[in-house]
């Protein structure tokens, strides 16, 4: 158990039933209504807020904190920002704040129309194979 890991469950036990703590990665996470929003990786803090937010620039101002991947070849992750065991005073915060944008995109995606389906492609003509015949004539009606 890390040193992080009070602190990560009194965020659970703050949140109760806004979140669902589930284990993903070999870490312990934070989902909510099916979107993981935390992740603790070690004493590390990560929290999803979206890179091209104004709030990933300002939780990347909290001393030690760093954008996040759970391996570090993996650049996927850029909308993740991982702060440390040393900023946990915050840590509530941006969880909440990473909570409140995974509903908003929730919304937005729900309120987008469907896409139009796109016009179905003409299938290509399939070259016609030619049948072998069987053994024996093939007919099967047991000549007289």
């Amino acid at each position: 158990m890390t040193d992080a890991m009070p602190e990560f469950d009194r965020i659970v036990e703050t949140l109760g039933p806004e979140v669902e703590r589930k284990r993903m990665m070999g870490s312990a996470v934070l989902m909510r209504e099916g979107r993981m929003v935390a992740c603790l990786n070690g004493d590390l803090l990560a929290v999803k807020l979206g890179r091209d937010r104004p709030e990933h620039a300002e939780a990347l101002a909290v001393p030690g904190a760093a954008t996040w991947s759970p391996q570090p070849s993996r650049n996927g992750f850029t909308d993740w920002v991982g702060m440390p065991l040393a900023a946990n005073g915050v840590w509530l915060d941006w969880v909440r704040t990473a909570i409140d944008l995974a509903d908003e995109a929730a919304l937005t995606a729900a309120s987008k129309p469907a896409k139009p389906r796109t016009k179905p492609r003409a299938e290509k003509p399939r070259a016609e194979k030619p049948r072998a015949e069987k053994p024996g004539g093939g007919g099967g009606g047991g000549g007289i």
